[in-house]
């Protein structure tokens, strides 16, 4: 019985597939770079509409231009 019960077990463990390779980092360019470019934008916008919320009851948007051109995404004209 308990030699059964190995061998069962022995064979389930063997039918496992291999685990995942982790994601490592980015190094040089890639597809990926627009995203990575997409989150950082709106990581900023959202870091900037929160300081823009606490700034006061009307200075929000020129409050908002002004974090965002800080940040280095200001007009591109």
């Amino acid at each position: 019985m308990k030699l059964a019960l190995l061998a069962a077990i022995l064979l389930l463990s063997s039918c496992a597939g291999p685990r995942p390779y982790p994601a490592g980092p980015n190094t040089g360019a890639s597809p990926n770079s627009e995203i990575k470019n997409g989150n950082v934008f709106s990581r900023d916008a959202y870091e900037c509409e929160r300081e823009a919320a606490l700034s006061g009851a009307g200075d929000k948007a020129p409050a908002f231009n002004k974090c965002m051109r800080g940040k280095g995404h200001g007009s591109k004209r």
